[in-house]
Parts: structure tokens; sequence; C-alpha cells
């Protein structure tokens, strides 16, 4: 997750301990856990969460991390910039009604979620 004044935090896993495969099909998962919850806090804007989708076993979150607090533009922009060699152009269905998705060729590349939220 990230917010406008560039405070970022890892949602999911939220301990070393727990593991971010999700190599099952069909899941449904509580992020970031099932007893966790996520509390917004007092800096008003933009917040944003950032959920990746990947088969790739050493994707490197903290790289990531590292490389969005660098880039430059807007959140948004910044995540394009970073991700927009292992986004892929294959089939993704988004649900409309919920933050889900279907894909067929999901294996080809990653699936990258960015949600938006008014925090006001």
């Amino acid at each position: 997750g990230a917010d406008s004044r560039g405070n970022y935090a890892t949602l999911f896993p939220y301990s070393k301990v727990i593991s971010p495969s999700l190599n099952y099909p069909n899941s449904t998962v509580a992020i970031p856990g099932e007893e966790k919850h996520i509390k917004m806090d007092n800096n008003t804007g933009k917040d944003y969460m950032l959920v990746i989708y990947t088969k790739n076993q050493d994707y490197d979150v903290d790289k990531v991390i590292g490389q969005l607090k660098y880039a430059t533009g807007s959140f948004p922009e910044k995540v394009e910039a970073v991700l927009q060699s292992s986004m892929k152009q294959n089939k993704i269905n988004f649900d409309p009604r919920k933050i889900a998705f279907t894909s067929t060729e999901a294996d080809k590349g990653d699936v990258i979620l960015l949600i938006e939220i008014d925090h006001i």
C-alpha cells in the first residue's frame, strides 16, 4: 500500500513467516489476513493498494517498493514505470462488482491491480 505522501507498507504478507504463495485454484483470500485488518491513518488524500498476482516464486516485493520510492510521478505513473516489463497483455476479465479477476493466461505475465482510495 501507499499514500499520497510517499509512505509505503507491505499489507500481504504482513509477516515473513506468512507465505505469499497462493498456488491453488479458485482461491479466496482475506488480505491481510482473517484475523487482521487494514486501518487508515490520519493522512488524508489518495491511498493506493497495489496487488501483484504472479507465478514468479522469486518475486522480490522489497525491491519493487524500493524502486517505487525512487521513481518519479504520481503513484499510478510509478507503478507503470516500475512494473511495465512484467505487465503482459494477457486475457484478464475483471469483475466490476468486486476486487476479482479471472484469466486463462495469467501465467504469461503478472496481473497488476491498482486500487485508488479517496481518503477524506
